[in-house]
């Protein structure tokens, strides 16, 4: 027993060395578990790792536009989409349930030192939706045709902010990285915008578009044209918009107006885009219609053409572009037309003739036009005629000429014969004017009664002729005749104070007497 005892434990110089044997076991132990800490840590950080790559692998990053415009009052859908096959999918639960895919939807708010982070869709946990948007942010894409778009209604100004979406499988901890996009609102919605060709030829059958962009696909505007200037009679009624997806939750709305192009005026087409509310907004369109030349004429430039003569005639015409080449013939005694070698819009016809027609045609790079032909009006070449009317028109200003002098001689006439009324006073026969008178007779008789002499006119002319003279020039001795003889009137006491000029006693008939009456 003894002997078995001892074979179990190593002899150091004949006897047990056991302390010796204790310290060595402590070092293996102490190694053992050096070993077993670092595989651990080992297998923490390749777990970790993995954990990493599996959530990055199962959570998508979507793609969305950088800004999404918005018209206020209405609805907007955000456009967001990832990628199926950007990681292979975890097994699928053994309940059978088909994956789904959540979306989430936040923006910043707060304060500017301490922004917070506030949700405005989450279709993992609806509770924690910002009340600002309760409500009114929905998902409408299908998340499982990789489709994540998010529509807001309503819109208002307060929702002009910068957003970002994030994608997380069912069942998975994290989110995936997420994608900003900054939201614009506008009062104004977007324009129409009117495409197709702005430049044909007449009588060609013309195609235009007008389209707008909206963003609330529930409520589209309508599109409605009309002619601004210059109305086609002959355009047809524009069919029934159409809703294009170029892009998806983008819709673009359609509408086409076709016709045939006419050259009497320049259009000017209009489409106008009503929206919901009564909000519209019109696009404008000039149209640019080139044609060949129209209403050829020709016109006589020269007032007077005579025959034998020349005559400046000219051709007008409306075209577009302009006519940049002139034709011209004439015809006379219906003998074959006469081509001219000129080019331009006027030219000098000579020798013409009563029968003269004449023919032009203008050309562009449309096409041609015709004029029809223009009868010249010729006047005849008599020199008798050029006799007559220079001596009527003599004879015309004589006689227009005799007119007024006679009517001039009568006018004075009648100013002579007007005279203003006699005054006789008390009934004595005294003729009284303010101012003295010349009578022209051509009989005098010499009367001598009582003392008195008197003289006696006869066959005196009825013209009174006024004059400013106020003493007469009389003959030698007259006045002291004069003074003798009212001396003796006022001693025979005479009533009729009339002073006469005396003259000689042979008084001759031309003699023109004096009368002075007080």
């Amino acid at each position: 027993m003894k002997d078995s005892e001892t074979a179990h434990f190593p002899l150091c110089g004949g006897h047990p060395c056991v302390q010796g044997s204790g310290a060595v076991q402590s070092k293996v132990d102490g190694a053992a578990m050096h070993t077993d800490t670092g595989f651990v840590m080992y297998m923490l950080i390749l777990v970790s790792g993995a954990l990493w790559r599996s959530v990055q692998a199962v959570s998508p990053v979507p793609t969305v536009p950088a800004q999404v415009s918005a018209l206020a009052g209405s609805c907007v859908v955000i456009p967001c989409s990832f990628p199926l096959s950007s990681a292979p999918l975890p097994p699928p639960p053994l309940s059978g349930r088909k994956e789904r895919m959540d979306v989430r939807m936040r923006f910043r708010g707060g304060g500017h030192f301490f922004p917070l982070r506030s949700t405005a869709f989450n279709s993992e946990d609806r509770d924690q939706v910002s009340r600002d948007f309760l409500g009114r942010a929905s998902l409408v894409g299908q998340t499982s045709n990789g489709d994540c778009s998010v529509r807001i209604s309503r819109v208002s100004r307060d929702d002009a902010r910068t957003f970002e979406i994030a994608l997380k499988r069912a069942g998975e901890l994290l989110w995936g990285k997420p994608r900003t996009f900054s939201l614009e609102v506008t009062e104004q919605p977007a324009a129409p915008v009117i495409s197709g060709i702005s430049a044909f030829t007449e009588g060609q059958l013309v195609t235009l578009n007008c389209s707008v962009n909206y963003s609330c696909s529930s409520n589209p505007p309508s599109l409605a044209w009309s002619w601004d200037r210059g109305a086609q009679l002959n355009s047809s009624e524009p069919g029934g918009p159409l809703t294009l997806l170029p892009e998806p939750h983008r819709p673009v709305l359609v509408s086409a107006l076709s016709f045939a192009a006419t050259h009497q005026v320049q259009p000017r087409i209009r489409c106008e885009a009503k929206y919901p509310g009564g909000k519209a907004v019109a696009a404008l369109k000039d149209l640019h219609v080139t044609f060949s030349p129209k209403d050829v004429k020709v016109q006589v430039q020269t007032l007077s053409v005579r025959e034998g003569g020349s005559a400046l005639v000219s051709c007008t015409c409306k075209s577009d572009p302009p006519a940049s080449e002139y034709r011209w013939s004439y015809v006379q005694h219906g003998r074959p037309p006469v081509h001219l070698h000129q080019r331009t819009h006027t030219v000098r016809l000579h020798n013409v003739t009563r029968d003269t027609r004449v023919h032009c045609s203008a050309l562009n790079l449309i096409g041609r036009g015709e004029s029809p032909p223009l009868l010249l009006n010729v006047q005849l070449n008599s020199p008798l005629l050029w006799l007559i009317v220079p001596a009527v028109a003599i004879c015309f200003t004589i006689l227009i000429f005799s007119l007024a002098l006679y009517c001039i001689r009568n006018r004075a006439k009648k100013r002579i014969l007007r005279r203003h009324l006699a005054a006789y006073p008390e009934n004595l026969g005294i003729y009284q004017d303010r101012m003295p008178l010349y009578i022209n007779c051509t009989e005098v008789t010499h009367i001598y009664t009582n003392g008195s002499y008197q003289l006696v006119y006869q066959n005196c002319t009825p013209c009174f002729v006024r004059t400013k003279q106020t003493r007469p020039m009389g003959r030698r001795g007259g006045e002291r005749r004069r003074v003798a003889e009212r001396g003796a009137r006022e001693r025979d006491g005479e009533s009729r104070p009339t002073r006469g000029v005396q003259t000689t006693a042979v008084a001759d008939a031309d003699t023109a007497i004096y009368v002075e009456i007080l």
